[in-house]
């Protein structure tokens, strides 16, 4: 009986050490986030005052692979959009090269890249409903498609209702890629 109750002990003993080497291991842990956490905050504090909980990072002369090239030192950009908020359309050929978004909020957006390739003038009020309706509805056939054999049967010049007055007859849509976010 008293080896019985001896070897009772010897374990809760040793469980009660295990546990404090847990314990102890976990404390470290978790000074180590705080640290890592005040050092993050630290060097993102200039970059990300307002919106703690968006995804915050510099962008330096680095970063830019393809022109336009950024030379003018490190810049904060934060992604506020890691849910599907907006998608895009974006059509290059011979004759056309666009970029049709449209955002959650109802925004939409429509650039000609031939005219305006760094994206700075919205002309989406421009375009006849006609097309607002066929872009919409090609987009909407781009973002539920699954597989090249789904996704590269979207049909290149659909109209909907009446001849789209903004493109040329025939139009030749045949580059599509699907951007979202």
């Amino acid at each position: 009986m008293a080896a019985k109750l001896a070897i009772q002990q010897e374990r809760a003993r040793k469980r009660a050490e295990r546990q404090k080497v847990k314990l102890e291991r976990l404390k470290r842990k978790e000074q180590k986030m705080r640290r890592k956490l005040r050092k993050s905050k630290d060097a993102l504090s200039d970059c990300n005052p307002l919106y703690s909980n968006l995804n915050c990072y510099y962008h330096d002369n680095d970063h830019w692979k393809t022109p336009p090239l950024w030379h003018d030192g490190k810049f904060c950009y934060c992604m506020n959009a890691p849910n599907n908020t907006y998608w895009c359309l974006r059509t290059i050929n011979d004759t056309h090269n666009y970029l049709y978004c449209e955002f959650i909020t109802g925004l939409v957006t429509y650039y000609d890249l031939n005219i305006d390739p760094y994206q700075l003038r919205n002309v989406a009020f421009t375009l006849s409903n006609s097309r607002v309706a066929e872009l919409h509805h090609r987009l909407e056939k781009l973002r539920v498609c699954v597989g090249a054999s789904q996704c590269d049967d979207i049909p290149d010049s659909q109209r909907i209702g009446e001849e789209s007055a903004d493109l040329p007859s025939g139009g030749d849509l045949t580059r599509h890629s699907i951007m979202n976010n």
